[in-house]
């Protein structure tokens, strides 16, 4: 029965979560079809440039608000009021105060590339403003209430559509100014205290969690940079023109990995819920929902390596697009049934230096691939070293949770094979028969 009841909670707490991402992916799609065409190829560099420095703003906190998403599940779950409010204004503050001077560093960061101060002073404001919404968000998902989700995104997602008459008229600075404007309006129409106080502000949970703080904050750092390294490397490497690529490319890959991802978050939750208690349900809920989902996965990658060179033609022709970029960053996707899931594993059982290792062996040959074929296979190197990493990634997990947690997984060569062929095998042999047309 309490199965039954945990699988009707995961069924709708993923509905919720779908909905949003389908309104963020409408508007993002509009987003995404528009800017490139009314921005000059060095404005939408400028973009892509701002996007990379704004993937840092997440160092900024030393990992407290991983350990809020880690910790905050259990913590709602025993109902002790006072523990409640000590989490939630501690991390609270801590990010705030921290996502404000990381926004400084990043805006100088910016000003030193491209000497423009009004957009230096732009950025600073965009990433606090977000964390108010953001961290209002997280503590309805930490109590397993995917309806604010749901809805907070949706009314952020619609204004952000102001991006596009705004980027026409002042481009870059109307991009950025758009963004401030739909997180200004998100905050004015959230009914809720947002602000929070601080007198509940408790310096030991900073101390008690640093560390680990650290160590999870590493393991996304790194897993997010391997998700998005093909742009990273672009962005390192190549012209401004090149940058604007790998951007465009890069910003239709991650409409789909956002999508994809989010529809695992309500399992996330779920799982980090009951590990401690029984880890091989949690592995079993995994592998569930790695072979009930690959196959539909396997279908939409499929779709899109096939119909995006097509769709970037028409809608962006004066980006002249090296359609293998494209490909290698989709097929990156290939291997989000296993990232987007096992990782919880560790992270649930407390053990994250192990998903650390992972990681950074991960990304570390992704950039030597990228150093090591460069000469070779010229500015589509990036895009493979991110699709090689990706899916190296994959195993390694894979290997990782039949290595260390092999005493709670049944049957485990049927279920190791079992989620290797379900994962990899339908590409191998789609791509044999598309060989030989």
């Amino acid at each position: 029965m309490a199965s039954k009841s945990l699988k009707n909670s995961l069924l709708k707490n993923s509905r919720q979560t779908l909905l949003a991402n389908i309104i963020n992916q409408i508007v993002g799609t509009c987003v995404f079809l528009t800017v490139p065409n009314i921005l000059t190829k060095t404005d939408y560099s400028q973009i892509v440039f701002i996007n990379v420095l704004f993937t840092f703003v997440i160092l900024s906190d030393f990992g407290m608000s991983f350990v809020y998403g880690r910790k905050m599940p259990s913590v709602y779950h025993k109902k002790n009021a006072n523990e409640i409010l000590a989490y939630n204004q501690t991390i609270f503050w801590v990010r705030l105060i921290s996502t404000f001077l990381i926004s400084i560093v990043l805006s100088v960061i910016y000003y030193l590339k491209y000497y423009n101060i009004i957009n230096s002073i732009l950025i600073i404001f965009i990433n606090p403003l977000l964390l108010f919404v953001n961290f209002f968000i997280s503590q309805y998902c930490a109590r397993g209430n995917f309806e604010i989700y749901r809805n907070i995104n949706a009314i952020q997602s619609i204004f952000r559509l102001l991006i596009i008459p705004l980027s026409a008229l002042y481009m870059v600075k109307g991009f950025l100014i758009a963004q401030i404007m739909a997180a200004g309006i998100t905050i004015k129409m959230i009914k809720e205290k947002i602000f929070l106080g601080f007198d509940h502000f408790d310096f030991n949970i900073i101390k008690k969690h640093f560390l680990e703080g650290l160590i999870l904050l590493a393991n996304y750092f790194f897993w997010n940079q391997l998700l998005n390294c093909g742009r990273l490397y672009a962005t390192m490497f190549y012209s401004d023109e090149v940058i604007a690529k790998y951007g465009l490319t890069n910003a239709g890959y991650s409409l789909l990995s956002m999508m994809i991802i989010s529809i695992y978050i309500p399992v996330t939750v779920e799982t980090l819920k009951v590990i401690q208690d029984d880890v091989s349900f949690a592995i079993d809920m995994l592998f569930n929902l790695i072979v009930k989902s690959s196959l539909i996965l396997f279908f939409v990658i499929i779709s899109a390596i096939e119909i995006s060179p097509y769709l970037f033609k028409l809608f962006f022709p004066k980006y002249s697009i090296d359609f293998d970029i494209l490909k290698y960053q989709l097929l990156s996707l290939i291997s989000f049934p296993l990232i987007a899931t096992l990782g919880n594993i560790f992270t649930g059982l407390e053990q994250p230096l192990k998903l650390l290792g992972i990681y950074f062996v991960s990304f570390l040959t992704s950039y030597i691939i990228m150093n090591y074929i460069s000469a070779d296979y010229g500015i589509i190197s990036a895009a493979i070293s991110q699709f090689l990493g990706i899916t190296l990634l994959g195993f390694l997990l894979v290997f990782g949770i039949f290595i260390f947690y092999r005493q709670h997984i049944k049957k485990r060569l049927k279920n190791f094979f079992k989620i290797i062929i379900i994962v990899f095998l339908p590409y191998i042999i789609y791509f044999e028969i598309r060989a030989m047309f």
